[in-house]
C-alpha cells in the first residue's frame, strides 16, 4: 500500500516590551475623523478603512460549535484555504489560509499582531492548527491586501488571531462529533454489483472527532496583568471511500448521471499486453500460468480518505502586564505536535 506519515512539531516563543508615546489631548470641540486600531495594523470595519475586513468573534465560534478557528474561517467566501484534514491527495495535514486563491504564501497570519512561523515542510505558510480555538477573543481578516505595511507575504490579506487577555479561573471544553450515513443509493449499488466489487455497509456511523481542552488563567492583584495557560487534545478518526455507496468504486458519468465503475487494468496479478490482441494476467489458482484478463480490473476507490486520521496535542501560555500607561510587557509560548496519515490507493 502506498502511504506516507507526516509529523509536524512546532514551537514558537516570544518575549517583548511594547512602548508607546503620550497621546495628544483633544479639545472638546475637535472632530475625530478616523479611528484606527494599531495593534495589528488592521483597520476595523466599524470605523473608516481603506480595505474590507471581516471579524469573527468568540461568540460566533462558540455558537456554531466549532472546535477550532479553522472550521469557521475556511467557510468565509474570501478564503480558498487548503491542506485541511478532509483533504487527502498531496496534502501534509496542516491547515493554511489562501485568501482570494492567490497562493498559500500570500496571506500573512498573525497572533496578537505577531507573525507566526512556518508550519509546513514544503509550504512557507503558518499552520493554523496551532491556534487554540478556546483562547480566541476574535479573528480579524483583512481581505484587501496589506503588502505596503507587512511586505510581500501579505499580498492577498492578513489574518490576525486576537487572544483573550483577561481570562481568570479554569475552563474545560469537551466536544464529540461524527457522521451517520444510510447507504441507500440503488443506482450506485447496481454499478458496484455489476463490476463485481464489494458493496459499502448499509448504515454507518463513523468519522468520530474528539476535542478536549483545559484553560487556566489568573489576573494580577492590581488588575494590570494576566497569565493564561492551556492544554488541548484532538483525535480525528478516518472515513474511507469504502464506507459510502457512491464512492465504493470510482464512478464515471456526466451531467449528474451515475456511470460505470471505473477500475485499473493494473491488477495485483499483473497485466501483460501489447495493446492490440494480447491482454493477459496470471491465474490466481495456477502459479505461472497466464490466462485472458477478460476485463478484470482493480478497484482503486475504497482505500482513499474522505477524512484522514489525525492526532494533535497543543499547549501554550500567554502573559501580559501593563508596566505603565506607555509600557506593556508580554510573553508568549506555543507548542504543537500533530500526526496525520495521508493515504491514496496503490
Amino acid at each position: 500500500m502506498a502511504s506516507k506519515i507526516f509529523q509536524a512539531t512546532a514551537i514558537s516563543t516570544g518575549v517583548a516590551i511594547a512602548l508607546g508615546g503620550a497621546s495628544p489631548t483633544l479639545a472638546q470641540d475637535d472632530e475625530i475623523e478616523e479611528v484606527i486600531v494599531t495593534g495589528s495594523h488592521i483597520r476595523r470595519s466599524e470605523y473608516q478603512g481603506r480595505a474590507p475586513i471581516q471579524i469573527v468573534d468568540a461568540e460566533v465560534i462558540e455558537l456554531i460549535g466549532a472546535a477550532q478557528p479553522v472550521d469557521v474561517i475556511k467557510e468565509l467566501s474570501v478564503n480558498s484555504g487548503s491542506q485541511f484534514y478532509n483533504e487527502t491527495n498531496d496534502r501534509a495535514g496542516s491547515a493554511m489560509f489562501n485568501i482570494r486563491n492567490l497562493g498559500l504564501g500570500s496571506t500573512l497570519t498573525l497572533v496578537n499582531g505577531h507573525r507566526m512561523g512556518f508550519g509546513d515542510p514544503t509550504v512557507l505558510a503558518p499552520d493554523i492548527n496551532q491556534i487554540p480555538g478556546h483562547m480566541v477573543e476574535r479573528v480579524e481578516v483583512l481581505t484587501g491586501g496589506a503588502s505596503s505595511t507587512y511586505g510581500s507575504d501579505a499580498v492577498s490579506g492578513v489574518v490576525n488571531f486576537i487572544m483573550k487577555k483577561d481570562f481568570e479561573g479554569f475552563k474545560i471544553d469537551y466536544q464529540v462529533s461524527g457522521y451517520q450515513h444510510d447507504n441507500s443509493n440503488s443506482a450506485a449499488q447496481a454499478e458496484i454489483s455489476a463490476a463485481g466489487y464489494e458493496q459499502a455497509p448499509g448504515d454507518v456511523s463513523d468519522g468520530k472527532t474528539t476535542n478536549i481542552s483545559l484553560t487556566v488563567g489568573m489576573n494580577s492583584a492590581d488588575g494590570r496583568g494576566n497569565v493564561t495557560g492551556y492544554v488541548g487534545y484532538r483525535d480525528i478518526e478516518a472515513i474511507r471511500h469504502s464506507e459510502r455507496d457512491y464512492s465504493a468504486c470510482a464512478l464515471g458519468g456526466a451531467g449528474g448521471t451515475i456511470g460505470n465503475c471505473r477500475g485499473s487494468s493494473t491488477t495485483p496479478l499483473g497485466s501483460f499486453r501489447n495493446f492490440d490482441d494480447i491482454d493477459l494476467t496470471l491465474d490466481p489458482n495456477q502459479p505461472g500460468v497466464f490466462i485472458d484478463r477478460a476485463g478484470a480490473s482493480y478497484n482503486y476507490g475504497p482505500l482513499n480518505y474522505f477524512q484522514r486520521p489525525d492526532e494533535r496535542w497543543t499547549a501554550g501560555m500567554f502573559a501580559n502586564y501593563e508596566v505603565s500607561e506607555t509600557m506593556e510587557a508580554y510573553a508568549e509560548f506555543q507548542f504543537m505536535d500533530d500526526r496525520s496519515l495521508a493515504q491514496i490507493a496503490p
